[in-house]
């Protein structure tokens, strides 16, 4: 056996893992909850970015008594539902038997490695879950794999530079979260409440309304059969995105779209020209405004 077969390793030879705990039925007992300590389910574990700082519901001392309380830094993984998604608690937290829990051991293993080896291996998990009637991960399935594991300083170094990138990514959802909520609120205050500045300025009054008619004229996009398409360029727009790429234009830039069938009401802007499909509107006539 070489020195590298030596390193691949099983979850159990380098932490523990066990499998959450809910034991009460009905679990959905209202007597459990609305309380101080964080209840994390599958759905929680998968929207989280890389830590999991909030939970959906919560526990109180009643939820706690038939529960157990897993400490910051445990990896969850999980098994049911959702099967694969992983993110590593940053407060302690509760979750039912339907997330795995795993803990390192010191000098063995680095959490955040840990995850980056089940993300890897994320489909290969999701594979072997598979079952006649329902997929699902048992903790014995899971501690069959085995994977890559370092000196512990290697994974450090490892998860250090992969998280700087997660942490980058992260902060930017937030900014961007942060943009869309204030794009939002601009959007009511002008359009809603009509309280736009720049029309106040120039002598517009808040109870100023026009028809939609008035603002641009909307055509239906052209027809464009999937076969007919040739490489190219030129953004092919269909409802809710750009379907892919074409070698003509119908429209020239900008073009601002909006979905006709399927999904509604997207809107689109593309400052070059482009190919709407019939599944879209787009603005023939700005009639002078901006787009």
């Amino acid at each position: 056996m070489s020195l590298r077969e030596g390193e691949f390793k099983s979850l159990a030879q380098v932490g523990t893992v066990g499998r959450g705990k809910s034991k009460h039925r009905p679990r959905n007992d209202p007597d459990l909850y609305g309380g101080d300590y964080p209840f994390v389910q599958t759905g929680d574990v998968k929207h989280a970015t890389f830590y999991l700082r909030e939970s959906s519901q919560t526990y109180n001392d009643r939820g706690l008594a038939q529960s157990k309380l897993w400490p910051a830094g445990t990896l969850c993984i999980t098994i049911a539902a959702n099967i694969g998604d992983t993110a590593i608690l940053e407060v302690p937290a509760c979750f039912p038997d339907s997330i795995l829990g795993f803990r390192p051991k010191a000098g063995e293993a680095d959490v955040r490695y840990v995850k980056y080896c089940l993300d890897a291996f994320k489909s290969q998990i999701q594979l072997i879950s598979q079952g006649t009637t329902q997929d699902n991960l048992s903790l014995d399935k899971l501690l069959k794999l085995k994977f890559w594991f370092p000196h512990v300083k290697v994974q450090e170094k490892i998860a250090a530079i992969l998280s700087a990138y997660d942490d980058l990514i992260a902060n930017n959802q937030r900014r961007i979260a942060l943009l869309e909520t204030m794009a939002e609120e601009i959007y009511r205050e002008w359009f809603v409440r009509m309280r736009c500045p720049i029309a106040m300025t120039n002598g517009s009054t808040t109870s100023e309304l026009r028809p939609f008619d008035e603002l641009c004229v909307l055509q239906r996009g052209f027809d464009l059969p999937d076969s007919a398409m040739q490489p190219g360029d030129i953004p092919v727009v269909a409802s809710t995105s750009i379907k892919g790429f074409h070698n003509v234009a119908k429209v020239n830039a900008p073009v601002v779209t909006t979905g006709r069938s399927g999904s509604l009401g997207t809107v689109l802007f593309t400052n070059q020209p482009a190919w709407p499909l019939n599944t879209a509107l787009y603005v023939k006539s700005f009639k002078g405004n901006s787009p």
